[in-house]
């Protein structure tokens, strides 16, 4: 049933911006029929086994962040660019002070893509689950698995049968839920329909 299956960790952030781990085969998945996440040029992916990261689009330009020069100077910049180096900061939130002790060097920045993965700092999976200070029994440990199916009917199915069947597992079908969640604002889409009927025929 499942065609593709992606790992992801979280747990960090940088200045707000989540830090997720992946695999690069993330980025060989289409987000939309004929697209795929591209690192624009000059730039590319991480490599899955070396302190690396791809930043996406949004992220890029709008986190701030700091980086002490080996000759002791300290870098502080908003935005950051292919080349730099950064480290990343326990926990989610902006308030968050504990920086983990180690560099991260900035190898590509992601194409525009208006998906959540423009928000996103991305490094290899490997690197945050051996992060230094995190719990290293848990460092096997994912947060979730991206799956894509091969039909919708087929991920319907299993989604009911893990649900049913496990109580530690989660299956939830994306799509179904963003559909109902804009269908609820229906009304609001006559509403303001009928309101821009309204003022263009007041206007003509």
């Amino acid at each position: 049933r499942i065609k593709t299956a992606v790992p992801i960790v979280v747990g960090d952030s940088l200045n707000g911006f989540r830090i997720v781990g992946t695999v690069p085969e993330l980025f060989d998945v289409e987000y939309k029929s004929g697209k795929k996440h591209s690192v624009q040029k000059p730039g590319r992916l991480f490599n899955d086994d070396v302190q690396e990261a791809v930043i996406g689009s949004y992220a890029a330009r709008v986190v701030k962040w700091k980086q002490e020069k080996p000759d002791g100077t300290k870098v502080k910049r908003k935005g950051l660019r292919v080349g730099d180096v950064f480290r990343p900061m326990h926990g989610l939130g902006r308030e968050s002070k504990i920086v983990h002790p180690v560099d991260y060097l900035v190898t590509g920045i992601l194409q525009p893509s208006n998906t959540p993965a423009d928000h996103v700092i991305w490094i290899p999976i490997k690197g945050l689950q051996n992060m230094p200070g995190h719990d290293v029994k848990k460092k096997t440990e994912v947060s979730a698995i991206l799956l894509q199916f091969n039909s919708a009917q087929q991920g319907t199915i299993y989604a009911d049968r893990i649900n049913k069947e496990t109580r530690d597992k989660t299956v939830a079908m994306i799509a179904p839920e963003v559909t109902n969640f804009f269908q609820r604002f229906e009304w609001l889409r006559v509403v303001l329909g009928v309101m821009a009927l309204l003022v263009a025929l007041v206007g003509a």
